[in-house]
């Protein structure tokens, strides 16, 4: 799955706060069960590239599915 990001309630997010805004970019991820249990919220994994193993939480973002 890809999702994309969209908003931020908070300036302290890693996406936020990177060199490069990171606003709009897309990742691919994968739903992490055991970071949702922890947060008690749904939460994905970004799969590649430099922010690889970081958690994307979808309270801040808007969730984009490709579905081919």
């Amino acid at each position: 799955m890809k999702v994309k990001l969209v908003k931020s309630k908070s300036e302290d997010r890693w996406y936020s706060n990177t060199k490069e805004n990171l606003f709009g970019k897309t990742f691919k991820v994968h739903f992490s069960e055991l970071a949702s249990k922890d947060l008690q919220r749904s939460v994905y994994e970004i799969l590649t590239g430099k922010h690889k193993g970081k958690l994307i939480d979808v309270r801040d973002t808007q969730i984009v599915v490709k579905l081919k």
